[in-house]
């Protein structure tokens, strides 16, 4: 019986050693945010904020799951847009055989502009996956593009493909194959463009990921962001 004391002691101290490991290392990426922030002329707060998913709920990222929220949130500008940049939370739930419930926590690190003009669709590029290999066997595709490797390395879905086209023109292909190690994933709905991965971002791969926000968007042909602001005047009485 002593045996399984000291054995219980041993494991409880050894998760007590792990927990505390987690909240210094939370606390050192916090600061190391605060100060990068700062860095870029960046707001930043560290407060969870339940009212972000609501502002930009057009988003299917900040739709989904229960107990939604956002931390570690900077705001900021992109030449004269809003930019975001936040850490994002919420929880699915599921149940094991023996009739318990479980609780799935779900990070993300979303970069998002809002933007001058409204896109008419949504459009949404990430990394290929192996089940879409399987799901295009059998006839639900996504769109293809002239460059074979862009295509085999990237999934692009989008109601209006004349649109996805003209915004994946050959540089802005390039753009994501040179940055296909950071697997980001891409939402343009609403008056969005929202880049994000799982997981939370180290702190010193934020220059970088504001680096790839920052030359997407520059890569947008202006015919195409002319024709949506365009697309967008109110048409007057």
């Amino acid at each position: 019986m002593e045996g399984f004391f000291i054995l219980l002691f041993l494991v409880i101290g050894i998760g007590l050693i792990f927990v505390w490991r987690g909240i210094q290392a939370e606390k050192a990426r916090r600061e190391s945010l605060r100060i990068w922030a700062k860095s870029k002329g960046f707001t930043y707060s560290d407060n969870k904020d339940r009212g972000i998913p609501r502002t930009y709920e057009a988003l299917d990222v900040l739709r989904a799951g229960d107990d939604r929220y956002c931390f570690n949130t900077m705001r900021g500008s992109i030449g004269d847009l809003p930019l975001l940049i936040t850490d994002h939370h919420y929880e699915t739930h599921s149940t094991d055989s023996k009739g318990n419930r479980q609780t799935h926590h779900h990070y993300f690190t979303l970069f998002v502009i809002d933007l001058p003009f409204r896109f008419p669709t949504e459009i949404r590029i990430r990394p290929e996956h192996f089940f879409d290999k399987i799901a295009g066997a059998i006839g639900f595709d996504d769109i293809d593009f002239e460059s074979s490797e862009f295509s085999r390395k990237f999934h692009v879905k989008s109601k209006n493909r004349k649109l996805a086209y003209d915004i994946i023109h050959s540089r802005m292909m390039e753009l994501l194959l040179e940055h296909r190690s950071i697997k980001p994933t891409i939402e343009l709905d609403h008056r969005f463009l929202c880049i994000y991965r799982s997981g939370r971002l180290k702190a010193q791969d934020y220059e970088k990921w504001l680096d790839f926000t920052e030359r997407f968007y520059a890569h947008f042909p202006e015919f195409v962001t002319q024709a949506l602001q365009s697309q967008n005047k109110p048409t007057r009485l």
